[in-house]
């Protein structure tokens, strides 16, 4: 049972409208006046009934005029929509990122069939009215699954990446990459993991190596993304190594770090149990310097098996966890049984108006 104590007060949200930074929309039919029409929506919870969403308020005003427009023009050229029951037709999902700024829009258009210079022509049109819309992508995925990206690229119009800002540093964000959905909030985690780990490393007294030389201490980010927690704990005389499986992933954060500057990270692209099952094969030694911390950062589902028991094998002097998902923290939390205490959970609300809650855990080892 945890102590009260160590649950801190929420992270309350500073904005409850136009929050989001992106939208994943379902295409269908939607019966209109009598008429049938091209329309973006939301699954209702566990149905595949799409729920009509011509605006949304969490979501930016920007956002959602582009989306307003595809549906005008799918309509206006009469592109077909996929019809889940008969497995024909072209439009699937809409795709939407936007940076803090709200000025820039990147989309993606997935479809199940490419009807060819039809869709092109829908992109062009989208980019004429609205200029910020700074690159369109077609993703063709067939397959019979809700994963939106379970296909190939087929083209892209105009930038393939939107430049973005996450605290002081420039990141770049791909349309597949993960980032939370409300700048503020996970402006606030990195910020938190920056304050803790410096903090830690001053109160262990280690050395400041001058740049250049050997770590003296190393931090393991782990499920890097596009690097934005590696670039906010990286110190001088540290080595970050910022792990991440998705190679596109680890291109934008190698990107990010050489145009922020930031050097002591070291990118391993590499699932986080093959890489923690044996470091050295990925260019990762253990020895010649302390791991000071651990910063784990999965999806929903949390670690895969055998993470965290590998994990308490390297022994972190502290372990950080950021989770969307509560369930799968006390999970995986549970498999440190009682090697390492939990000192602080601060529950942020990154998702407002919804149940769902992020948290920032910080672990230490228990007394001998």
């Amino acid at each position: 049972m945890v102590d009260e104590e160590v649950v801190r007060p929420t992270i309350a949200a500073p904005r409850l409208r136009g929050y989001r930074n992106q939208a994943r929309l379902v295409f269908r039919r939607m019966s209109r006046g009598g008429a049938s029409h091209v329309g973006l929506g939301l699954y209702l919870p566990g149905t595949h009934r799409v729920v009509h969403i011509p605006t949304c308020p969490i979501q930016p005003s920007l956002v959602n005029a582009v989306a307003q427009t595809v549906t005008f023009l799918a309509e206006r050229m009469d592109v077909s929509v996929f019809d889940e029951r008969s497995g024909t037709g072209a439009l699937r999902y809409l795709a939407l990122r936007t940076d803090r700024a709200r000025k820039y829009v990147l989309l993606t258009i997935i479809v199940a069939e490419d009807t060819g210079e039809q869709l092109r022509k829908l992109a062009e049109e989208v980019r004429e009215r609205h200029p910020e819309v700074i690159g369109v992508q077609l993703h063709l995925n067939a397959r019979h699954s809700n994963v939106l990206f379970a296909g190939e690229d087929q083209w892209t119009l105009g930038a393939g990446r939107l430049e973005d800002q996450m605290g002081s540093f420039r990141i770049f964000v791909s349309p597949r990459s993960f980032l939370q959905v409300n700048h503020a909030q996970a402006e606030w985690i990195y910020t938190r993991l920056a304050e803790r780990l410096g903090a830690e490393a001053a109160d262990e007294g280690r050395a400041v190596t001058p740049p250049g030389g050997p770590p003296s201490e190393i931090v393991l980010d782990l499920y890097c993304g596009i690097g934005g927690i590696a670039m906010h704990v990286a110190r001088p005389g540290r080595l970050v190594v910022a792990v991440e499986e998705s190679s596109e992933a680890i291109e934008d954060a190698r990107r990010a770090a050489e145009v922020n500057g930031v050097t002591g990270i070291q990118f391993v692209t590499a699932r986080v149990e093959d890489f923690l099952r044996d470091p050295a094969a990925h260019g990762v030694e253990f020895g010649a310097a302390p791991l000071q911390a651990a910063v784990l950062n999965p999806p929903r589902t949390g670690c895969r098996p055998g993470v965290m028991e590998a994990l308490a094998r390297l022994a972190p002097a502290s372990i950080a966890y950021v989770s969307c998902r509560t369930v799968s923290l006390v999970r995986d939390l549970e498999v440190l049984g009682p090697r390492y205490v939990l000192e602080e959970a601060t529950p942020v609300d990154m998702i407002p108006l919804t149940p769902h809650i992020e948290s920032l855990s910080f672990l230490r080892p228990a007394a001998p």
